[in-house]
This record gives C-alpha cells, sequence and structure tokens, in this order.
C-alpha cells in the first residue's frame, strides 16, 4: 500500500523524515512545537540521514515506494493533535498490505506501535534501536509488492515440498495401514504375540513425527483455511504462518525460501523406520496366513452383500410390509370380533 497523498507532511529542516498526523480526526500538521521536540527530531533526522546512505538506491527506491508510492518521503513519525511527537514509532506491518481513506487522518491502534519510548532512550541506545527498526521496515518493503495472499499460496506450496510433509505424503496408505492395523482385534488372534506386541510399541515412536500435526494439516496445508494469520519479523526476515482451526504453524525464511516446522524430525531416520515396521508388518502376515485367507473370504462375501445391497433393501422392506400387514389384521379382529382368541383356536 501507499499512503495517501494529503496526509504526509515534509518539512524542510528534517529532509530525511516524514511526519503523519496521528488520529482519525486529526488530518493536518501546521508546526513542531517546543525546542525538545525540535532537539529530538534533530537527532532522528541525522539517524536517518546516515541510514539511507548505507542503503543502495534500489533499496531507498523500494522503501520510499513501500510507504510513499511515486512520491519522496523519508521516515515516517506520529505527529499528535497537540503537534507533539508520538514517542512511539510504528510497526511498518501497519502499513503493509492496508489502505489508509484519504478522508480522514490515521487511526491510534496501539498494537500498530513498538513498545518501547524512543525519547527516554541514550544517543547509543536510540541508534541500536533505530537500527533494528530498519531491518523490519526494508524487510517490509521487499515483500510488500506480492500480496498477502500470494505470499500465503507461496508458502503453502513450500509446505508440501517439506521433506516430512513428502515423506507422509508419498506413504500415506502405509501410515494409515499401520495405524488402522495397529488398532485391529486380529492381532491378538495371530501367532507369535511377543513379536506382534514388540510391533506395536515400536509404533508410537515410529509414527511420532507423523503424529506431530492434524490429518487435515498434513493433508491440506493452510488451503482453504479462513483463520490463516500471517506475521512478518522483520530482523529474522521470517513470515510466520499460523491456522488455529487446523493446528498449523510454520515459519518461513525469506531468503532461503523454504519453511520450517514447529516440530522438526529426522526425516531420513523416519523414513528407515517407517520402511522397517512395513516390513516387519508384512512379515507378521506372511506368518499368518490362515487368518487372512479367513478375512479375505470375510471381505468377498462383504462384497457381495454391497454389490446385492439394493435386492437385499427391497426384500428387507417387502418383509416389513408384510409384517406391519399381518399385525394390522390382528388388530381389526380384535376389534370386529370381540371373541376373536377363540375364534381363532376353533378355527386353527
Amino acid at each position: 500500500m501507499t499512503l495517501p497523498e494529503n496526509l504526509p507532511v515534509d518539512f524542510t529542516a528534517y529532509n530525511h523524515l516524514t511526519f503523519l498526523p496521528l488520529g482519525r480526526k486529526n488530518k493536518s500538521i501546521r508546526s513542531l512545537g517546543s525546542k525538545h521536540t525540535k532537539g529530538l527530531l534533530g537527532r532522528l533526522n541525522d539517524y536517518f540521514e546516515r541510514a539511507m546512505n548505507e542503503l543502495s538506491q534500489e533499496d531507498i527506491v523500494l522503501f520510499q515506494t513501500f510507504l510513499y508510492g511515486s512520491h519522496r518521503g523519508g521516515f515516517p513519525i506520529a505527529i499528535d493533535k497537540n503537534e507533539d511527537v508520538y514517542p512511539h514509532f510504528w510497526k511498518p506491518t501497519s502499513f503493509l498490505w492496508k489502505e489508509y481513506n484519504k478522508n480522514c487522518g490515521i487511526p491510534i491502534h496501539h498494537d500498530e506501535f513498538y513498545s518501547q519510548d524512543f525519547t527516554v532512550l541514550t544517543k547509543n541506545e536510540l541508534e541500536n534501536y533505530l537500527g533494528s527498526i530498519m531491518k523490519d521496515y526494508m524487510f517490509c518493503a521487499r515483500i510488500h509488492d506480492s500480496f498477502k495472499e500470494e505470499w500465503i499460496q507461496h508458502i503453502n506450496k513450500c509446505f508440501f515440498k517439506h521433506p516430512l510433509i513428502s515423506l507422509y505424503h508419498r506413504n500415506a496408505d502405509v501410515i494409515e495401514a499401520i495405524e488402522q492395523s495397529k488398532k485391529s482385534p486380529l492381532l491378538f488372534i495371530m501367532k507369535n504375540p511377543e513379536q506382534i506386541a514388540f510391533w506395536r510399541n515400536r509404533i508410537e515412536i515410529i509414527m511420532r513425527p507423523f503424529r506431530s500435526l492434524p490429518y487435515t494439516a498434513f493433508e491440506r496445508g493452510f488451503s482453504d483455511t479462513e483463520d490463516t494469520v500471517l506475521t512478518v519479523h522483520g530482523e529474522n526476515e521470517i513470515i510466520r504462518l499460523t491456522s488455529e482451526n487446523r493446528g498449523l504453524a510454520v515459519t518461513y525464511d525469506v531468503a532461503n525460501d523454504a519453511i520450517s516446522l514447529d516440530d522438526e524430525y529426522n526425516v531420513v531416520l523416519a523414513a528407515k523406520r517407517l520402511a522397517t515396521t512395513q516390513r516387519q508388518f508384512e512379515e507378521i502376515i506372511d506368518e499368518n496366513e490362515e487368518v487372512i485367507q479367513k478375512l479375505l473370504v470375510f471381505f468377498k462375501w462383504k462384497s457381495l452383500l454391497k454389490h446385492h445391497e439394493v435386492h437385499i433393501k427391497e426384500i428387507q422392506d417387502k418383509l416389513c410390509s408384510l409384517t406391519t400387514y399381518q399385525l394390522n389384521q390382528r388388530q381389526v379382529y380384535r376389534k370386529t370380533i370381540p371373541f376373536f382368541p377363540s375364534f381363532k383356536r376353533y378355527y386353527k
């Protein structure tokens, strides 16, 4: 986004600062107050002059385009309705992918400002503080050209390239089969119960990486979720993406174009363990061929029943109708013939 043209105010004495009226009804700045204020602004202007001189021309253009579009501007300083310097700097995310009404001032949202009161800092403290803030601003300047939704889509693509997520999708059928088999009562009628008990206990370790996220997170990532929150951390050049409903949080490293999960695992080891678990289960199956054959027969009958499900339903409906009809007939006899029980025995 860029700030509306009518809001920023520049003063010749502070050519590396741009002043913004703070408050929805505050739309203009006439002067800059006391000597103390002017001294503070002089120090800020000197610092940002040095900071801008250290930037490349490309970065200077990025910084100004991020905040002011095609117009020139310096570091944004908030001026309140009393024309005093507001003692907190705006976070650059206050301007990132946002639009402000040109007919209003900039509303006061305290969460959009850094918590540090910069007016109480010493010269060295202020310079160190401003150095970290400039990193935040330059990071936002570098990412602002792509819309927020585009970043979410890109980070989501990187999520599916993560080694653990990729491993899950290559072995989704195996993982599901192992999880289902662990719960199967058939395990308790198979041979070598000690081997099976060992196998079931090992699953708790092997499946830990694949249980670190909910099933929907592995399958869909951040797709089709409306509660996705994107948070920018400029000093470390990372973006955090979270979805509370999906139980998913990732950190995207912009420089390396890669994501990391909150819980990272040795994916090579996880792949080996998964392959070993699959092989051990296949050995259990081979040793219990009789049980498996009976299970296959059961599935065959189940499939046949499903194939004839419509006809079975029709027969059940007819039987139900006949039973209902017989019951209704008996009710009619009881109501119309008082000695129905005796009458029935007589003609039996």
